[in-house]
């Protein structure tokens, strides 16, 4: 049977869902054609699930998560077709002012680099606090306290007063996550959250999207191109390549018995605690395709070791016991 994840089959239904993603192409213009950088994807996020979305750099991840924030739309630079319903409502059906309500309300987005997603010359206090409607000065002042003291910035009162340089980087980290809050949001697009922090802010930082999702039952969509950031944390994962899911599986199954080759040769080229020393990692060979002109048929096929004349038409998604993948020469499981 072949099914789509975000359809009935894949356990969490549409109507339990706080976000559907149905067949979501976001296609761009450029001098040399149009490149589709979403091609078709489906999932569904739960109430409180963590869902992480994985793949190389260049495989269409942030523009997935953009065009299901609504910051990328249709327009004279791009074409945006399918359906994103965040609690019940379709976001790409929305007036522009009806989705910076959203925004709001209903969603909050935290960028890779803290250092660009907060205006240098704005104290913190000013970007926490200007998104609140109908709320006195000390009333809004003292929900900004809150929400600073709610990701773990201690003096509260004192970094409100202060411009984004003189906090440290993971510090200003916390306070994109503050201002992603302030709306109490029921999803929160976290894209990359850990990039631009050292090993231990990473952790912390991570920890507390973590907290967050089991104190207050925020949905969290987690984007990474690194797998070690959502294993162990994110409940499922999808896996992206050229625009197109791979693989959409419980985490602990996909971590455990990979089925798409694409998701097999990334967990192998991950180092590994108990590797010997100098070992060599092993490599995807070759690189991922030129979105504006991808191949015809499988997009992973030219750099599949089990690839044959088969993969020259596109699989499609087949669901298969809670997970789903697109390959016509899946992994085996067993191993064999």
């Amino acid at each position: 049977m072949k099914n789509e994840p975000g359809t009935n089959d894949e356990p969490g239904t549409n109507d339990q869902a706080v976000l559907a993603v149905e067949d979501l192409h976001t296609e761009i213009r450029t001098p040399q054609g149009p490149l589709k950088a979403v091609d078709g994807v489906s999932f569904t996020v739960r109430p409180g699930e963590m869902f992480g979305i994985v793949g190389e750099s260049g495989s269409g991840k942030s523009v997935l998560g953009r065009t299901v924030m609504g910051l990328y739309t249709s327009g004279p630079s791009m074409t945006v077709t399918g359906k994103v319903v965040l609690n019940g409502r379709d976001v790409h059906a929305l007036s522009p002012g009806e989705r910076r309500g959203l925004w709001r309300s209903d969603v909050g987005m935290v960028f890779q680099d803290p250092g660009t997603a907060l205006n240098p010359v704005k104290r913190i206090g000013r970007h926490l606090t200007e998104g609140m409607r109908g709320m006195s000065r000390a009333a809004a002042r003292d929900r900004a306290e809150e929400l600073l003291r709610l990701v773990g910035i201690p003096e509260p009162r004192r970094r409100l007063r202060q411009y984004p340089h003189e906090l440290s980087g993971g510090m200003r980290q916390r306070v994109v996550i503050a201002v992603a809050l302030a709306g109490e949001p029921s999803l929160l697009i976290a894209d990359e959250p850990t990039t631009a922090l050292d090993v231990t802010v990473q952790k912390q930082i991570l920890d507390l999207l973590g907290r967050l999702q089991s104190e207050l039952g925020t949905a969290i969509v987690l984007i990474s191109h690194n797998l070690a950031v959502v294993a162990g944390r994110a409940g499922r994962v999808a896996v992206m390549y050229a625009g197109r899911l791979a693989e959409l599986a419980p985490a602990a199954d996909l971590f455990a018995g990979p089925r798409h080759p694409y998701t097999e040769a990334l967990l192998a080229s991950v180092p590994r605690l108990d590797d010997p020393p100098h070992s060599v990692l092993q490599a995807i060979e070759g690189a991922p395709p030129n979105m504006a002109a991808p191949p015809p048929g499988c997009r992973f096929a030219p750099r599949c070791r089990y690839a044959t004349s088969s993969c020259e038409t596109s699989p499609a998604l087949v669901a298969d016991g809670g997970r789903a993948f697109a390959c016509h020469h899946p992994v085996d499981v067993g191993g064999a």
